[in-house]
């Protein structure tokens, strides 16, 4: 069955999990609302409401988001959403797709995660973490020119 997908999806190895599905490992949820965040650092993100998926590792990917039968270039975050009201942390899915300004509050979309870019990680300045976002989506695109 899905046993050995499952794995290999936590385990972070897309690229096998891919082979075994015969398409990129990928996430279909209903965006829900943000914390705006994303949009006042230039990069806008879509919260993806998650309902179980087996979730690779924290961090950055590289990815294609399909909205209404077109394919976008993004990138993703899987990341902790700090809660102040439970001690656990929920895990959050966001997605930034380039070039892309249409509000997709309350759609449906997928996300294929198709390569890890890089750990999540804690920056002491909001200059640390535009930059690197900005490198982010440089390695993004030529990950995603490449397929």
């Amino acid at each position: 069955g899905s046993t050995p997908i499952r794995k290999l999806i936590a385990a972070g190895r897309l690229a096998q999990a891919a082979r075994y599905l015969g398409r990129p490992v990928s996430i279909l949820g209903k965006v829900l609302k943000g914390d705006g965040r994303g949009r006042t650092l230039g990069y806008p993100t879509a919260n993806i409401e998650l309902n179980g998926e087996v979730l690779p590792p924290l961090g950055v990917y590289a990815a294609f988001v399909v909205f209404e039968g077109k394919k976008y270039k993004a990138m993703a975050n899987i990341g902790h959403r700090p809660s102040f009201k439970q001690k656990s942390s929920l895990i959050n899915l966001e997605v930034h797709i380039f070039q892309f300004n249409r509000n997709l509050y309350r759609k449906m979309i997928l996300v294929e995660l198709i390569q890890k870019i890089r750990n999540e990680r804690k920056f002491k300045t909001i200059e640390g973490l535009v930059g690197q976002l900005n490198k982010d989506s440089i390695r993004s695109k030529d990950i995603l020119a490449s397929l």
